[in-house]
């Protein structure tokens, strides 16, 4: 009985001492996921912004329009097209947060198994 208990544990060990390597693991994921949630909803704020300045600029561009100042429109034009230009790239830098969080939860549900 003895010999089969120690065999036992001697058995279990490897596992025991992965225990609160994957306890970390879990936590560091959980940590993970929520700082990716927290870029995406950072992002999806700045593109709104993004989207109110543009519609403030286009609205610049046809007031200028209709007063005949050229240079003025040009200049919306000019930040309306940078205006584009950041919300293209805050949709990118979401759709990599949601990658980087669907990878955090498949690592996840890795850790947890």
């Amino acid at each position: 009985m003895k010999k089969f208990v120690v065999a036992a544990i001697v058995a279990l060990l490897p596992i025991l001492a992965a225990l609160p390597a994957a306890a970390q693991d879990v936590r560091q994921d959980r940590q993970d996921i929520h700082q990716d949630q927290r870029a995406i909803n950072q992002q999806r704020r700045d593109v709104n912004q993004d989207r109110r300045d543009r519609a403030m600029d286009k609205s610049k561009l046809r007031q200028d329009q209709r007063a005949g100042n050229g240079a003025g429109a040009r200049a919306d034009r000019a930040a309306i097209h940078r205006d584009n230009k950041d919300i293209r790239g805050g949709k990118a830098n979401i759709r990599h947060d949601r990658a980087d969080k669907r990878q955090d939860e498949r690592n996840l549900a890795a850790d947890r198994k």
